[in-house]
């Protein structure tokens, strides 16, 4: 059998196959200038260790596999890195506070356009036989314990996963620390109590004011049962709320209001289901 080796640039005298015969014109026109041949001894003994031709694309595979490992390296793959609200550009999460607030405090002015078409003076929303104390107190209680009751419940089983995923994913956007938790919180109870208690409810009643309360947080339209069910515990929430509205005042709905969102939010960072821009190290 004639065994064909490889040109090699470093050796042109390569176009001779192992019998010692010449290979082919074209196969010598694929090398370099050709050089005196050899004699079958000098062939023979003058071995050298063979090698993929040519040698010379071996700089560039080298190059291309680093390039590749550089571009899989983990620094570089960024598909690769678990998502995490801290990338979040800062002035992008600034943004988005601001817009969150100004949606909350935006349902003031709302409200006072709803009593100035019922023609009624805004601040019969606040007018109370009961004084402001005795009303935050009683909806402070009432709204720290349904705080506690909704986060046993959505920590407990697996069907508000969803619910928890939405929350986690407005939390990855704004990077709220516990105290703008606070103040969104203070803003959320201010606003949609004023409006949907103080100005729509003595419309609507209730129940129809409850529901619009429900479908501005997005609950009841949602796919998800979880979120759906979470959607029918608040609405008995705000049924509470309205109650507490009719039977004692505003102050003790806004109260309420506030301590619920405030235990909620409080405790899922406490427990690890709500990420917390103070603790991201941790």
């Amino acid at each position: 059998m004639t065994h064909h080796y490889p040109c090699h640039p470093c050796h042109p005298s390569r176009p001779f196959s192992h019998t010692g015969t010449h290979l082919p014109s074209d196969s010598r026109a694929e090398c370099d200038p050709p050089a005196p041949p050899e004699t079958p001894e000098t062939s023979e003994t003058s071995e050298t260790p063979e090698t993929n031709c040519p040698a010379s694309a071996e700089p560039s595979q080298s190059r291309h596999r680093d390039s590749s490992e550089d571009s899989n390296s983990p620094t570089n793959d960024s598909s690769s890195r678990k998502p995490d609200f801290s990338e979040e550009p800062e002035g992008f999460k600034n943004l988005a506070k601001v817009m969150v607030f100004l949606f909350e405090l935006s349902m003031l002015p709302a409200a006072l356009l709803v009593c100035s078409l019922r023609g009624i003076p805004a601040g019969t929303m606040f007018a109370s036989p009961i004084q402001p104390a005795p009303q935050a107190a009683a909806g402070a209680a009432i709204g720290l314990a349904a705080g506690i009751i909704v986060l046993l419940i959505v920590t407990r089983f697996k069907i508000f996963k969803g619910v928890l995923d939405m929350i986690s994913e407005v939390q990855a956007s704004v990077g709220l620390t516990h105290v703008q938790w606070a103040f969104l919180s203070l803003a959320a109870a201010l606003g949609e109590e004023t409006l949907f208690r103080g100005a729509l409810q003595p419309l609507m009643g209730i129940l129809l004011s409850s529901v619009l309360f429900i479908l501005l947080h997005g609950y009841l339209t949602s796919k998800d049962s979880g979120m759906r069910i979470m959607g029918v515990l608040l609405f008995g929430l705000s049924c509470v709320l309205g109650l507490l509205f009719r039977e004692m005042g505003m102050i003790a709905a806004i109260s309420c209001h506030f301590f619920y969102d405030l235990t909620l939010t409080t405790g899922l960072m406490l427990t690890g289901n709500l990420p917390d821009p103070e603790n991201q190290d941790s």
